[in-house]
């Protein structure tokens, strides 16, 4: 039997990396979620690790399936930031060079597209870098167009002397689908756990302080996209509202995105004229939810935690984390 020596390379060069993927319920996801444990079982990365909020669905034996690692924590002490870093201690015993984030409803389109994001950051040296995000093929116009807007076909490389030209880019960052340098994101303590989302965006804008580059690899496919509600969007903009606002002095580092915002919803307004004409009333609702949202979260601090636990996506980070 001849063995193909160009595969077994392949496999290699992925043997130090790990991937980290928190789950609740991934069954209802099942055809993304098992596909992505395939896709990465078939790339050669040595370790798979499962951080599970104790689901109720057959997510841990599913996983067992494709030899993945499952710890399993309480389903009220999962957060954004902290379940991350414990995956980083969880792979402490292993010999890890690089770390992969993912979510259960994120898929690579392929093995070559681990590969590719692999090889990118690997190439140019990066602390960190995350893939291009395409949509599902039953996303909303709205849900297509926001990847689009947010996922380039242009990968690029940021220093902290760029923050000028990318403001808020600069630190643009998704955990759906990102790698990290093992060493160095436990160097900087992994994520914050006092977030309420945009973990993965703290840690870019560490990284820059420090010296070290991130990137975005756009020939790197992961397929994820979310087909959010009227209601969802104005809770996911709420919260981004009260990140910034926390988070005041990054943002007055790496620049506002009020002009980003603007730029926006011009070009939503745009593609949704040039792709359906009948869908702009909703997407003219939606944009309005998130604006409200947005600045409902900027001026968070004048309403109740009672009135923003109602507000927010991220619910049950009101009552353990925020101070």
């Amino acid at each position: 039997m001849l063995i193909d020596n160009t595969k077994l390379v392949e496999i290699s060069r992925l043997s130090s990396v790990a991937v980290v993927i928190p789950t609740y319920n991934a069954i209802r996801e099942l055809d993304v979620f098992e596909t992505n444990l395939s896709v990465l079982r078939d790339s050669g990365i040595s370790h798979i690790l499962i951080i599970d909020s104790s689901s109720s669905d057959d997510t841990v034996a599913v996983a067992a399936q494709y030899g993945a690692m499952v710890h399993v924590i309480a389903k009220k002490d999962f957060n954004h930031g902290a379940t991350r870093t414990m995956g980083l201690e969880l792979l402490s015993d292993k010999d890890i060079t690089y770390v992969l984030y993912m979510t259960q409803d994120a898929v690579f389109a392929s093995v070559e597209d681990v590969y590719h994001l692999y090889d990118f950051v690997i190439t140019n040296n990066l602390a960190g870098c995350y893939a291009r995000q395409v949509a599902r093929d039953n996303a909303t116009i709205m849900a297509r167009h926001l990847r689009e807007f947010n996922y380039g076909k242009q990968s690029y490389v940021i220093k902290y002397q760029d923050k000028a030209q990318y403001g808020m880019k600069s630190i643009f960052n998704s955990n759906s689908c990102a790698i990290y340098d093992y060493k160095l994101l436990q160097a900087i303590g992994g994520f914050s756990s006092n977030v309420i989302l945009s973990e993965d965006s703290l840690a870019f804008a560490e990284f820059l302080r420090l010296g070290y580059a991130v990137g975005y690899d756009a020939n790197s496919i992961c397929i994820h996209s979310h087909n959010y509600s009227l209601i969802q969007d104005f809770r996911r903009y709420f919260d981004i509202g009260v990140f910034q606002e926390l988070n005041r002095g990054i943002i007055e580092e790496f620049g506002y995105i009020r002009s980003e915002g603007k730029r926006y919803i011009a070009s939503e307004i745009r593609y949704v004229m040039g792709h359906n004409l009948l869908m702009l009333p909703s997407s003219v609702v939606h944009i309005c939810a998130k604006i409200s949202g947005f600045i409902l979260g900027r001026n968070y601090k004048k309403l109740s935690i009672a009135i923003c636990r109602r507000l927010s996506m991220h619910k049950k980070w009101w009552d353990q984390y925020y101070v």
